[in-house]
C-alpha cells in the first residue's frame, strides 16, 4: 500500500493541466520577445490554448468563410505551423485551437451551412489540431439557426471520423453564466454532443465589494454556473452529478487588469482559487493570457494585451495556476488534495 509521501511523489509528477490561453495575433505584432517553447518549457506546462480563429472580415459571401487568426492572418500562417512543427509544442495534445472571439466574426455565424463550416474547421484538423475550444460571443447564443449549424458541423466532422475533444469557453457573470448560454448548453445535451470541458472566462466580471475579494467572487460565480448547468441535465433526465460537471469545469481568470473596471485580479486571488478548486475537483485552471503574464514598462490605467498591469514577476500567473492538481491519486480514486 502506497505511503501519503508515495502519493505525493505522484501527484507531483503528474503533469498539470493548467491550458492558460496565448493570442497569436498579438504574439505576431508585438510580443515578438515571446519565446514560447522556451516558455513553455521553463514553466513546465503541458497544454497552450491559441486564439481566435474568425472568419476573413474582408471578403464577401462565402469566402468569409475562411479562417483567420483574429480576422488578419491565414489560418496557416508561419507563426501557426512552426508551433505545431515545434519539437515540444508539436506533441499530441498540447495545442488547442480556439474558435470565436477577438475581432472578427465566428466562422459558425458567417458560413452558412454545416457542411461549409465543417470544413472550415477541418483545416485544423488536418494540420494535427485535434482540441477545440469554442468561444462565442454572447450575441450568438440568441441565434439558434447558427447554432444548429455549428453542432450539425460537429457532427458531421464525427461522421467523417475526426475525434476532437471540444471545449466551450463562456463568459462570468455575477449569477454564473448567462440565461442565452444555459439554452445553448441544453441544445449540446440534447444532440449528445460530448463536451470534454466548460471554460468559465472572468473578463468582465463585476465584483461585489462585500462579498469579498475577486477570487472569492469568481468562487460564486462558478458555484452558481456548475449548480445550474447541473440543473439543467437533471431536468433532462441525464445521470450526472454536481460532481461530475465540476470534474468538467475550468476556471480562467482574466490576469492583472481586467476588462472590467475597477476590477484587477492579483496573485493572492490564485491561492482562494485553487484551495475552491481543491476542495470541488474542479478540472482544471486556464487564464487570459500568457503574453500578459509580466509586469509593464510603465504605468498603465487599462489592460494591455501585453502586461498584466500589477507589480508582479515574469510568469508569476502562470507558474502558480500549474501548481494546481486535479485531486485524484494514481488510480484513479479521488485525493483530498490535503497532503498538496
Amino acid at each position: 500500500m502506497a505511503s501519503a509521501v508515495d502519493e505525493h511523489d505522484h501527484l507531483a509528477l503528474v503533469k498539470s493541466d493548467f491550458e492558460p490561453f496565448v493570442d497569436l495575433n498579438e504574439l505576431t505584432y508585438q510580443r515578438k520577445d515571446l519565446q514560447l517553447d522556451k516558455v513553455f518549457r521553463d514553466l513546465g506546462l503541458g497544454h497552450l490554448a491559441l486564439a481566435y480563429v474568425t472568419s476573413d472580415p474582408w471578403e464577401k459571401g462565402d469566402q468569409r468563410c475562411s479562417p483567420m487568426w483574429g480576422g488578419q492572418l491565414p489560418y496557416n500562417v508561419a507563426d501557426f505551423t512552426s508551433i505545431l512543427n515545434n519539437e515540444q509544442l508539436g506533441q499530441a495534445g498540447v495545442i488547442r485551437v480556439s474558435f470565436g472571439g477577438g475581432e472578427g466574426s465566428a466562422l459558425a455565424d458567417v458560413c452558412g451551412n454545416a457542411e461549409k463550416l465543417s470544413e472550415a474547421y477541418k483545416k485544423f484538423a488536418d494540420l494535427g489540431v485535434s482540441k477545440f475550444d469554442f468561444s462565442f460571443d454572447q450575441t450568438i447564443f440568441v441565434k439558434k439557426d447558427v447554432l444548429e449549424t455549428h453542432i450539425s458541423s460537429i457532427e458531421l466532422l464525427r461522421d467523417k471520423g475526426v475525434e476532437l475533444d471540444i471545449q466551450y469557453t463562456f463568459l462570468l457573470e455575477e449569477k454564473g453564466v448567462s440565461d442565452a448560454a444555459l439554452g445553448f448548453i441544453g441544445m449540446l445535451i440534447d444532440q449528445k454532443v460530448e463536451v470534454s470541458r466548460y471554460n468559465l472566462l472572468a473578463s468582465k466580471l463585476k465584483i461585489k465589494r462585500e462579498t469579498g475579494t475577486v477570487g472569492r467572487n469568481i468562487q460564486l460565480a462558478v458555484e452558481e454556473t456548475v449548480r445550474k448547468i447541473h440543473e439543467l441535465y437533471k431536468q433532462k433526465k441525464k445521470d450526472k452529478s454536481e460532481r461530475d460537471v465540476y470534474e468538467q469545469t475550468v476556471i480562467a481568470p482574466m490576469i492583472g487588469l481586467t476588462d472590467a473596471e475597477g476590477v484587477v485580479f492579483k496573485l493572492a486571488d490564485i491561492d482562494e482559487l485553487i484551495g475552491f478548486a481543491r476542495a470541488n475537483h474542479v478540472n482544471s485552471f486556464s487564464m487570459w493570457s500568457l503574453n500578459r503574464d509580466r509586469r509593464c514598462k510603465g504605468d498603465t490605467k487599462e489592460p494591455e494585451p501585453y502586461c498584466s498591469g500589477v507589480d508582479q514577476e515574469d510568469y508569476a500567473f502562470s507558474t502558480r495556476f500549474n501548481s494546481y492538481r486535479h485531486p485524484q491519486d494514481g488510480h484513479g480514486h479521488q485525493h483530498d488534495g490535503s497532503d498538496l
